[in-house]
């Protein structure tokens, strides 16, 4: 069911016999908010993902927690929530989110007195484009004389290669061990497969596991035994650039599970600037276009699976060897350009410009300001000033306008490096 594009909730049934119901809720922006499973195998227990994001759109943190309802009303059962686990993540760019930290929440509700991980996991990146993976150990530095630790320590994880099909994400990785994955990719740059140096699966015990997805992405699996999964997971030791994995796309990250074991979970997925479903076929965070961008402002891709979104607002065919300057910005539509016409820039969002709005309001009101303090300043000078005739008139004139101007340029020059809107930049240290 649907309301204004918003997802309310959709139902699982297997054999005809309901088995679950999954609910989604919705900020004001437009995001979603919750993510609430029912199982009919426990009917009044909900497991819930709740997402909370920073003010550039970007999501911050997830939060994953149990709580129960009444089985006559249906409603929550106070003091029944309980925090199971927060993961937070930072971003340089929509792309390039360089840390993810889990809280350990000790069953409290106040976030305040969660204990943050001691290990985290940080991302570095080129640009885009990812290059290694490194653990992050608060606690293992050098001690210092009062006993807390001095640097932390940082241990590589793996080192990643560029592809060289499709485009310009991981197309490689080189373990800690030494051991090198190399991921084999389809039309749209899902890895399909991996090989390491000599050529053989070396990533699976035991008889080899073949992986393939639905056309939005859901993984599937096949066992050596030929039992298939949908929705299942990824196999131990596969890398987490999966699904359109050669353009950025991340998986293994988000997923809430209910209290059905036969049934999937619900996996979210990595695309740039915002987190997709892959199991539905669309984006949890509106598009920050809006109907710029089309009617559906939660559609992945213009609904089209051969197409890829890797800014997770701009779509374009995998076509190997170009990128997204190669096609037109204006209405998504494929049309590749002659090499001699020079690059454009692409139109700006709706996001984009608020800021650049607010600036060019704010330089308006600063010249006017000054406009206005000058003739003050320079009436004023010449009344003070008038008893020594024009030369005096005009020596207070400047003098007045210089007083007002003088203090306000100051001022300006020991601000101007903060920024007048988050979209600007600055510390978000503090997310």
């Amino acid at each position: 069911m649907t309301n204004n594009n918003r997802l309310m909730f959709y139902t699982e049934t297997v054999d005809s016999e309901l088995r679950r119901t999954v609910y989604y809720t919705y900020y004001e922006t437009g995001d979603v908010s919750n993510i609430t499973i029912k199982d009919e195998t426990s009917p009044n227990t909900r497991a819930d993902l709740a997402l909370t994001y920073a003010r550039n759109g970007g999501l911050w943190l997830a939060v994953w927690r149990d709580y129960d309802v009444d089985a006559t009303t249906q409603e929550y059962v106070a003091d029944s929530y309980v925090p199971a686990l927060a993961r937070e993540f930072r971003y340089e760019s929509g792309r390039g989110r360089y840390m993810s930290r889990d809280y350990t929440t000790n069953g409290e509700t106040n976030p305040g007195l969660w204990e943050p991980a001691t290990a985290w996991t940080y991302t570095e990146y080129v640009g885009d484009t990812p290059i290694a993976d490194w653990e992050v150990d608060l606690d293992s530095g050098d001690a210092d004389e009062d006993g807390t630790t001095d640097e932390p320590v940082w241990t590589k994880l793996r080192t990643y290669l560029p592809g060289s099909s499709a485009g310009d994400a991981a197309g490689a990785q080189k373990n800690a061990d030494d051991s090198i994955q190399y991921y084999h990719g389809d039309l749209v740059g899902s890895t399909v497969g991996t090989t390491d140096a000599d050529g053989t699966n070396g990533v699976f015990d035991g008889p080899a596991i073949t992986v393939a997805y639905t056309a939005f992405g859901e993984i599937v699996t096949r066992d050596g035994n030929g039992v298939v999964s949908i929705g299942s997971g990824a196999p131990n030791g596969y890398p987490r650039y999966q699904y359109c994995g050669n353009w950025g796309y991340e998986s293994g990250h988000l997923s809430l599970s209910g209290h059905d074991e036969t049934l999937p979970p619900i996996a979210l997925m990595h695309v740039g600037a915002r987190w997709y479903d892959p199991a539905l076929g669309r984006f949890v965070q509106r598009d920050s276009m809006g109907v710029s961008g089309g009617l559906n402002v939660y559609a992945y891709a213009l609904n089209c699976p051969h197409n890829v979104d890797p800014a997770g607002y701009q779509t374009f065919p995998p076509v190997p060897g170009t990128t997204s300057a190669d096609w037109d910005w204006a209405w998504h539509q494929p049309r590749p350009r002659p090499p001699w016409v020079p690059e454009p820039l692409p139109p700006p969002r709706v996001r984009d410009m608020q800021p650049l709005k607010e600036l060019e309001l704010l330089k308006r009101r600063y010249y006017w300001d000054k406009a206005l303090g000058t003739i003050e300043g320079a009436i004023i000078g010449g009344i003070i000033g008038g008893g020594g005739g024009p030369v005096g008139a005009i020596v207070g004139a400047v003098v007045g306008a210089g007083g007002v101007l003088i203090p306000e340029f100051i001022d300006d020059a020991c601000h101007r490096n903060e920024p007048l809107n988050p979209l600007l930049g600055g510390d978000y240290s503090n997310w």
